[in-house]
């Protein structure tokens, strides 16, 4: 019963995971100057198809209780920013590396730096401390 329902809500996660790529693709492409107008109707196309895919799972209303499954999952993914946004209220150096490229190998970094982009990451939002910036600074050197 788990396999069928647990299955149906990661799918959740899936969808909206590759609904937050295709949106956030020609932001990123078009910050490290490589948006050509193909490639956002693809980013476009996809937005489309996914949201036809989301939409289609409320409407017509699904029998229980493949109806209540989305909101199972938009609560497990509220508890997840709740506890995203408690780190970044009390352990703001722990939030600050959660989606960050740390683990990549120095090969990689050099690769990245080569290409321009790790400048790109490597910018930061005014309220980053001094002190942070200057690892990154260093690590990329």
């Amino acid at each position: 019963m788990f396999d069928v329902y647990g299955g149906y809500v990661a799918t959740w996660g899936f969808l909206i995971s590759y609904l937050l790529v295709v949106i956030a693709t020609p932001i990123w492409l078009r910050k490290i100057k490589a948006l050509t107008p193909a490639r956002l109707a693809v980013s476009a196309a996809a937005t489309l198809a996914l949201g036809y895919v989301i939409v289609s799972n409320f409407y017509p209303v699904p029998e229980f209780p493949y109806n209540i499954l989305p909101f199972i999952f938009a609560a497990i993914l509220g508890a997840g920013l709740i506890w995203y946004a408690y780190l970044k209220r009390t352990k703001p150096e722990v939030a600050r590396r959660v989606g960050t490229i740390q683990t990549l190998s120095d090969e990689e970094k050099q690769r990245l730096a080569d290409e321009g982009i790790l400048d790109v990451l490597g910018r930061r939002d005014d309220d980053e401390d001094p002190e942070s910036r200057v690892e990154q600074e260093q690590v990329v050197r």
